[in-house]
């Protein structure tokens, strides 16, 4: 499937940019690095064209019915909570599509990087799914001048991943239309996970793209914790859903209760990366699908940085 990046997201002028994170030769880095190549080789793109049931869409909303689990939200309702913005409007707004009526959503534009993990028979194994969402409320495509996707820790040890969104990893490309917020867009990456990819943890995946004059950043932690990724998916203010991609607790009762680990941080400090974290609080909450492992109540006191931290802030 590989569209080429031009096709797929413009002239990308956000290129030199990614580049200029991604220029140390740190023991990390080079382990970021040798992950890089593994994303790119040609054993894992004969993959691609295998089955995509992680890009399942129920309600038509352009979310995944994977990526709604993380969401707590339906993912048979296009408006879970019934409040007028459907699903994927409240994923881009950083707003939580379970608590009912929102504070007034503009229609401006709007980017957002959606994380979720699944694992999935051999030979792929474990694997991440990276939506790229955006909103264009001209209805012109083009407006999206390019975009970047980069992989870091808080040392400020980046690879660039660019080149992954003109490969065969790329599953899926999908728009529809609005009336009210235009034209709305994601783009599905499946990621396998390498051997390795634990030494740079906890770290995130990040992207920046080009609306028209303004650039838009967006990002989703990864922490390892017992021997699993876990992913950091924003809820709400100051609310987080830890998602794991292990399933060596299956016999566990988090896993057989089906529910979902949300945790709530305090913030302490910023950097150009984002806002530093410590998760204060973990709960098992109900949820549609199993993905609260022991991993959820020992996560407390951990420390990480969230990309999005205006977004984690004011929960919008």
């Amino acid at each position: 499937m590989g569209l080429a990046l031009g096709t797929l997201l413009g002239s990308n002028p956000m290129e030199q940019e990614a580049k200029s994170y991604a220029a140390s030769d740190s023991p990390a880095h080079k382990v970021a690095r040798q992950a890089g190549k593994h994303w790119q080789t040609k054993a894992l793109w004969a993959h691609a064209e295998e089955s995509s049931s992680g890009l399942l869409d129920s309600d038509q909303d352009l979310l995944p019915d994977e990526a709604e689990w993380v969401l707590l939200s339906n993912p048979k309702r296009a408006d879970t909570d019934n409040d007028g913005d459907d699903d994927f409007i409240e994923a881009i707004e950083h707003s939580s599509p379970i608590s009912g009526p929102s504070s007034k959503l503009s229609p401006r534009d709007g980017f957002r990087i959606l994380i979720n993990t699944t694992s999935a028979p051999a030979p792929i194994g474990r694997y991440f799914w990276i939506h790229l969402l955006f909103r264009l409320p001209s209805g012109k495509e083009q407006d999206i001048r390019g975009t970047a996707l980069l992989f870091g820790n808080r040392h400020q040890q980046q690879l660039d991943l660019s080149p992954l969104l003109a490969s065969p990893l790329v599953r899926e490309v999908k728009t529809r239309r609005s009336s009210k917020h235009g034209l709305l867009k994601r783009i599905s990456i499946r990621l396998p996970e390498p051997i390795g990819f634990s030494t740079l943890a906890p770290s995130s995946f990040r992207s920046y793209t080009l609306i028209k004059n303004k650039i838009h950043a967006s990002g989703g932690p990864i922490l390892f914790l017992n021997g699993a990724y876990h992913v950091l998916t924003h809820l709400s203010k100051r609310k987080i859903v830890l998602q794991s991609s292990g399933q060596t607790e299956l016999s566990n009762p988090f896993w057989s209760a089906q529910k979902a680990c949300v945790l709530k941080v305090e913030t302490h400090a910023y950097s150009k990366l984002g806002i530093l974290c410590e998760i204060v609080k973990a709960d098992c909450v109900t949820a549609q699908v199993p993905s609260c492992t022991s991993a959820c109540k020992g996560s407390v006191g951990l420390l990480f940085t969230f990309p999005d931290a205006l977004s984690l802030i004011l929960g919008g």
